[in-house]
């Protein structure tokens, strides 16, 4: 009368054990690192003649112990999220006449957004387990062999949710 499928899911650790009282407390030990660099340069070349530049760089990587954007509530599949930005300026001012300013400047900036997924509280690894077979939502490749990620709504009653296209 067991499901198979909730015994392999039950042996992979996916529901770690309830606290008192028959409940689930998790905790969030995903850290969030930050690290800024500035760097800024005036110069005046004459009275009429200045040029100052800019560089910042930025990397942010903060974790999260459920899949974001997914309303998980049990700390399965989290991921970490890094974000490396970057914006640089050089700008120039002639002051060609009392009336008349020439400023010509160029600007370059970007970001990255790296989703990383890893294996969160009591997981082993995010392949599917032994034992599990199920139908899979989605048609497309699971190259890295990635469990689905489960969702309890308030009924608790399990919902598959993919994660299988991410990498």
């Amino acid at each position: 009368m067991i499901n198979p499928n909730s015994t392999a899911l039950l042996t992979a650790g996916i529901f770690p054990a309830p606290t008192a009282g028959n409940t689930f407390q998790g905790p969030s030990t995903t850290p969030t690192n930050l690290k800024e660099e500035i760097v800024r340069i005036d110069h005046n070349f004459t009275s009429k003649f200045s040029v100052f530049g800019h560089y910042v760089a930025e990397q942010v990587t903060q974790g999260y112990s459920i899949s974001q954007w997914s309303g998980a509530n049990v700390p399965t599949v989290g991921d970490t999220f890094g974000n490396p930005s970057y914006s640089a300026v050089i700008h120039t001012t002639y002051t060609i006449s009392p009336t008349l300013l020439n400023e010509a400047s160029f600007n370059y900036n970007g970001n990255r957004i790296n989703i990383i997924p890893f294996a969160g509280a009591g997981l082993k690894s995010l392949a599917i387990p032994s034992g599990f077979v199920g139908n899979r939502l989605f048609s497309g490749p699971n190259n890295l062999n990635r469990i689905p990620n489960i969702d309890l709504n308030a009924r608790l009653a399990p919902i598959l949710k993919s994660r299988v296209g991410l990498g």
